[in-house]
């Protein structure tokens, strides 16, 4: 799964999700093969498909819902029809595509303008399976910093595609059956109110139990710095999906600093069972500076900083968590039971 900054924001690092974003990565979910699926498809916005997932999660955080923009949409089309059957095997990064020639990779016939514009400003996310578009999206939000990409408050449309194909022979030595797209950098057109923003939202219930760890590039934990008390979490193989927690750049002289979603200690606390979890709390400061994962978490959108927080475990199907930092409740939700 990759998650791509826009041009605009290519401080230091290239990625999709990573400095390393050179080779395709399996998706953050285990995906369950999806038989009813058409062989060859492109999603059309009707009925339960990408943008009603995105929209639901979004809900979750207490986020309003996105609109389809058609124009992003084929676009993102183009692009992952492309990254399925029409990659040259020298291709390596899913965020771009080859118009011109570059080292000793000669221009693909298939690489479009339209296509690099998606993939220069889209999160990816692709599986060996033909999977829903529920499990697509589900993807990117069990995935914190592809999360973050989809929460961003200032976000009111986007364009979303998938695309299955039983025999790939695209994306070079790393072919994929089905691939999705969504543009997370156009559709910043919204206000952002200024307001803590936690996701799962206080009053909700989520069905992101775990994250697969590995499978996001930046990798959460294992990007951090060597010295930083979340490093060893990498050699984990899953843990609970994030909690996220935003709040804005510049903090209101108002608001008391013990309120602050990073004052320290954090920890997420399984209600049902009355017990704290041991926790993990990733901000900017823990990660190398100008890497993609300090950006992200840094507020270099000028609208927000942001937090991710961990359970060593995945979360309890029908139970009751919340997130303390420093004795204050920021979130209190339940699992889907």
């Amino acid at each position: 799964m990759w998650h791509r900054r826009s041009p605009l924001r290519r401080t230091g690092l290239l990625l999709a999700l990573a400095a390393a974003l050179a080779l395709a990565v399996p998706a953050s979910h285990p995906a369950a093969a999806d038989p009813s699926r058409p062989h060859s498809t492109t999603t059309a916005a009707v009925g339960r498909d990408g943008y009603y997932w995105i929209d639901y999660f979004r809900a979750i955080g207490g986020l309003s819902p996105v609109s389809r923009d058609a124009t992003m949409e084929a676009q993102e089309a183009s692009h992952i029809r492309y990254l399925a059957d029409h990659s040259l095997a020298c291709e390596s990064d899913v965020h771009d595509e080859l118009t011109s020639r570059r080292a000793d990779c000669g221009a693909n016939p298939y690489a479009t303008a339209a296509g690099k514009l998606a993939a220069n400003n889209s999160d990816i996310t692709r599986v060996n399976a033909a999977v829903s578009d529920q499990v697509a999206v589900r993807n990117w939000f069990v995935s914190g910093f592809h999360a973050l990409t989809l929460l961003e408050p200032r976000l009111r449309s986007t364009g979303y595609a998938a695309y299955y194909t039983a025999q790939p022979t695209g994306a070079g030595p790393n072919p994929y059956q089905f691939t999705a797209g969504v543009d997370v950098y156009r559709g910043r057109t919204g206000h952002y109110s200024g307001r803590v923003l936690a996701f799962p939202g206080t009053g909700s219930t989520s069905p992101l139990l775990g994250y697969r760890v590995g499978t996001e590039s930046p990798e959460p934990f294992g990007s951090t710095l060597p010295d930083q008390p979340c490093h060893s979490w990498a050699a984990l193989d899953e843990v609970s999906a994030p909690i996220i927690v935003q709040w804005p750049v510049q903090w209101p002289t108002q608001w008391p600093l013990s309120r602050r979603p990073t004052a320290a200690p954090a920890a997420i606390v399984d209600v049902t069972d009355g017990r704290p979890l041991p926790t993990c709390t990733l901000t900017a400061d823990q990660y190398p500076a100008g890497s993609l994962a300090h950006t992200l978490l840094a507020g270099t959108n000028r609208i927000t900083r942001a937090a991710l927080y961990y359970a060593n475990a995945p979360f309890r199907s029908g139970h009751r968590y919340q997130l303390l930092v420093s004795s204050t409740v920021l979130t209190d939700f339940r699992t889907a039971g």
